[in-house]
């Protein structure tokens, strides 16, 4: 399945000053504003994205949103005034949005190279039935304030009430590599973009530095301690 998250840092030591915002779980009437949020701040930024442009975006009702926010578990941060700043769209198996991207053959390509992380991690075996974050964004005027921790902290809580052990997470980004090791997931598999073209001559444009991989990340939420 698809997963792209904002290749931008999320987090910063900055502190000073103090920001509101809500943490909630999403409904149907924030799929407006998790798809515009996306389309602004997400399909522009996200490295493998970004390289592989331009791309036809799908509509809102034919979105990856719409689809995955009806599931009930993906959580979004919003502003004072309601609007959608941030958002963990959490899918759980089987993947209710078959696309990784785009609705076209361009998209195979990517399916692919995610298909082979999930061949070489095991990940089936090594965490059956996880759940997903599929994408993890936050509105550029918005980053560096806590937002993607907190969001990815609410969603794992909600699927660890849900019954879920397993969470699972693709990095595509440098940054959100690095938020999850700071949120000490485990990495499974760590994928050279660069080696991975080679080897299998992919037509996927390489990334520009520092995105240099894409990491399959576990989380065990029955685990007490820190994974």
């Amino acid at each position: 399945g698809g997963r792209w998250d904002s290749g931008k840092p999320y987090e910063s030591s900055s502190r000073s000053f103090r920001v509101m915002f809500q943490i909630a779980r999403a409904t149907g009437d924030d799929v407006r504003g998790a798809h515009d949020l996306f389309v602004r701040s997400l399909y522009a930024d996200e490295p493998l994205i970004a390289a592989n442009g331009p791309h036809v975006l799908p509509e809102c009702s034919d979105g990856v949103a719409s689809a995955v926010i009806a599931q009930g578990r993906s959580i979004v941060a919003r502003d004072a005034s309601g609007d959608v700043v941030g958002c963990a769209l959490v899918d759980e198996p089987p993947q209710a949005f078959p696309y990784i991207y785009t609705h076209d053959e361009a998209d195979v390509k990517f399916q692919h190279m995610f298909e082979h992380m999930e061949d070489m991690s095991d990940v089936h075996n090594v965490a059956p039935d996880a759940i997903e974050i599929r994408y993890l964004a936050v509105d550029k005027a918005w980053r560096g304030r806590g937002i993607a921790q907190a969001i990815v902290e609410a969603s794992m809580e909600a699927a660890r009430q849900g019954g879920f052990r397993w969470f699972k997470m693709y990095t595509t980004s440098y940054f959100s590599n690095l938020l999850m090791i700071k949120m000490k997931w485990k990495r499974l598999y760590s994928l050279s973009y660069k080696e991975y073209v080679s080897e299998f001559k992919s037509d996927i444009k390489i990334p520009a530095e520092p995105h240099t991989h894409c990491n399959l990340y576990i989380y065990d939420l029955m685990s007490e301690e820190p994974n």
